[in-house]
């Protein structure tokens, strides 16, 4: 036994659901990933940076993601890494060479054991033909949305139309009208327009 695994499935345990630890610690340790948690990003739940002038495989994480939104998010940028390893800049970055690692990578978790029944409907329909990322599929972000820890968000959507929102903590807008899946907002601020995705979680404004 590598003499980090405890410790460090010790560490990861409030980020990811129960019974995973030791094998999400494993991966860390086994493709020398330099694991970070990063604070809440609009545009991005993780990313993966390949080896590059003397540093090693990296991958971060959102923190505030709940714990089946990170594992997913972390399983996701180590199929980037393994696929890296095999190919290095050879194909697509979520092309069908990336699915496969994928696949097989999330296939240990995909259980009741690991996740609630709802997300792991939509996330077997997903990893069908998994999208860059989980946002894309409207079912499995619902879901995951259905377990993210009460923040006093609610997805924009369910908004009325002329409602003032904070997105982010410090962007302002005003809902406008729907234009396929994003509302057409006005910047509080700036006065510009901005589509915003129907599923973003906003914070209402009293106007």
């Amino acid at each position: 036994m590598h003499p980090q695994l405890i410790p460090l499935s010790k560490q990861l345990h409030p980020f990811i659901p129960s019974g995973t630890e030791i094998k999400v610690a494993e991966m860390v340790i086994n493709y020398h990933v330099h694991l970070k948690l990063t604070k809440h990003r609009a545009t991005k739940l993780g990313d993966y940076r390949a080896p590059f002038q003397g540093k090693g495989h990296r991958i971060t994480i959102n923190k505030s993601l709940n714990k089946y939104s990170f594992l997913i998010t972390f399983v996701h940028e180590v199929a980037h890494l393994t696929c890296w390893n095999q190919h290095q800049n050879k194909v697509a970055p979520h092309g069908k060479e990336w699915k496969n690692h994928f696949k097989t990578l999330m296939t240990p978790f995909m259980n009741h054991q690991v996740f609630p029944e709802n997300v792991l409907i939509a996330l077997n329909k997903y990893m069908q033909n998994p999208a860059a990322s989980s946002c894309a599929d409207v079912d499995l972000l619902k879901a995951l949305q259905d377990h993210q820890p009460e923040d006093g968000l609610v997805n924009l959507e369910e908004l009325p139309e002329n409602c003032d929102f904070a997105l982010d903590g410090n962007k302002f807008f005003r809902k406008g009208p729907l234009e396929r899946k994003r509302f057409r907002c006005l910047n509080l601020t700036n006065k510009r327009y901005y589509f915003v995705n129907a599923l973003a979680r906003v914070k209402p404004i009293e106007n």
